[in-house]
C-alpha cells in the first residue's frame, strides 16, 4: 500500500509563531526606543528636537500636506519598483527591510542626472524611498544594497518627520508652496537662525546612524566606502579606480584645521571623508557583530560606548574643551 508524503510535513506553518519570532528578533536590537546601533549624537539631538513642541506640531501639520503632494508628483514622474518592475531593486529593498525588521518601503526610480537617494515619510503615512536613475546606473548590486540599507535605516530609527521635513524644505518648488500652507509661516520662522543650524547638526548625525544601517545591510566595509566615494565623485568608474580611500580619510586633518568648519556647520550631510572614517570605526563594533556574526574576526569587538566616543570626536564640527 503506497502512502503519499506531505511535502510540508517537516515545515512549521504556524504563522503566529513565525511573527512572534520575527518580533522577538527585532526587539533584541533595540535599547529602549532606540536601535542598538544608533549613533549617540543622533539620539541626543533628536530628543532635544522632540522637546520643542511648537516645532514638532508645525512640522507635522506642514508634512501632512507636503508629503501628500510629493507622493502625487512622484507617481507622475517616477517608476514604481515592484516584483515585476525593476525586480532586482525590489529584491534588494526587500532584503534590507527584512534584515532590519521594517516593512518594505515603496521604492521609486526617478530620472535625474545628479546622484541621490532619499526617504519621505511621516508617522501616519507609508514610507517612500526614491532612487535617482543615475545612482542606480552607477552602483553595483552590493553598493546599491548599502544605499537602500542606509535609507531603510532612516525608517528603522524613526527619523521620518525631521528628515522628510529637510527633504521638502530643500526642494525649491515645494518650499514656495509651503508658504501657502496653514502653519508653515510658524515653521519657517522657527527654522530661521539658530534652530536651522541645530536641525542641520541633527541631519548630519542621523546620516551617520543610517550609514551604520547600510553597513549592516551590505555586510562589507569596502562596498560601503566605495558607494560613498561614488556619491562624492559622481560615480564614474574610471575616476574611482585611482582613488585611495585611506588617503581620502586623511583629508580630515586638513579640513579640521581650516575655516571650512564654518561651512560644514551649515550643511545637512557630513563630509564624506568623515563618513568613511566613522564607518571604519563602527566596523569594529560589537553591535555590528550581533547583526553580522560572519564579520567578526579574531579580535574582540569594541563596545558601543567606545565606538560612539571616537565617532563623536570626528562628527563634531566644533570640539568642546576636553573632547567631551
Amino acid at each position: 500500500m503506497s502512502t503519499t508524503l506531505n511535502p510540508t510535513s517537516g515545515i512549521d506553518l504556524d504563522f503566529s509563531a513565525f511573527t512572534a519570532q520575527r518580533e522577538e528578533s527585532s526587539r533584541k536590537h533595540f535599547e529602549g526606543a532606540a536601535t542598538d546601533y544608533c549613533f549617540s549624537l543622533d539620539l541626543k539631538l533628536r530628543q532635544r528636537l522632540s522637546a520643542i513642541p511648537a516645532l514638532q506640531l508645525a512640522a507635522k501639520a506642514f508634512l501632512s500636506f507636503g508629503l501628500a503632494l510629493q507622493k502625487q508628483i512622484m507617481s507622475l514622474r517616477g517608476v514604481a519598483v515592484g516584483p515585476n518592475q525593476f525586480p532586482r531593486i525590489y529584491n534588494i529593498a526587500q532584503d534590507c527591510a527584512e534584515r532590519l525588521g521594517i516593512g518594505i518601503p515603496q521604492v521609486f526610480v526617478l530620472y535625474e542626472v545628479q546622484m541621490n537617494a532619499y526617504t519621505l515619510a511621516t508617522e501616519e503615512s507609508g514610507d517612500m524611498l526614491v532612487l535617482h536613475s543615475s545612482l542606480v546606473e552607477a552602483m553595483t548590486d552590493e553598493e546599491l544594497r548599502f544605499v537602500i540599507g542606509h535609507e531603510c535605516g532612516h525608517i528603522h530609527n524613526a527619523h521620518c518627520v525631521w528628515s522628510t521635513l529637510g527633504q521638502i524644505l530643500a526642494n525649491g518648488a515645494l518650499n514656495e508652496l509651503a508658504k501657502k500652507i496653514p502653519g508653515a509661516g510658524i515653521l519657517l520662522q522657527l527654522l530661521s537662525g539658530g534652530t536651522s543650524l541645530f536641525l542641520n547638526s541633527w541631519f548630519r548625525c542621523a546620516e551617520l546612524t543610517a550609514d551604520r544601517a547600510g553597513l549592516i545591510c551590505c555586510g562589507n566595509l569596502d562596498t560601503a566606502r566605495y558607494a560613498l566615494a561614488k556619491l562624492a565623485t559622481g560615480g564614474k568608474s574610471e575616476i574611482l579606480k585611482d582613488i585611495n580611500l585611506d588617503q581620502y580619510v586623511k583629508q580630515l586633518d586638513t579640513d579640521q584645521a581650516t575655516p571650512v568648519r564654518l561651512w560644514e556647520s551649515m550643511i545637512d550631510h557630513p563630509i564624506t571623508s568623515k563618513r568613511v572614517a566613522m564607518m571604519r570605526i563602527f566596523r569594529e563594533c560589537e553591535v555590528l557583530y550581533r547583526w553580522r556574526p560572519e564579520m567578526r574576526g579574531d579580535k574582540p569587538g569594541m563596545s558601543k560606548d567606545a565606538v560612539d566616543f571616537q565617532c563623536e570626536q570626528i562628527a563634531r564640527v566644533f570640539l568642546r574643551k576636553g573632547g567631551n
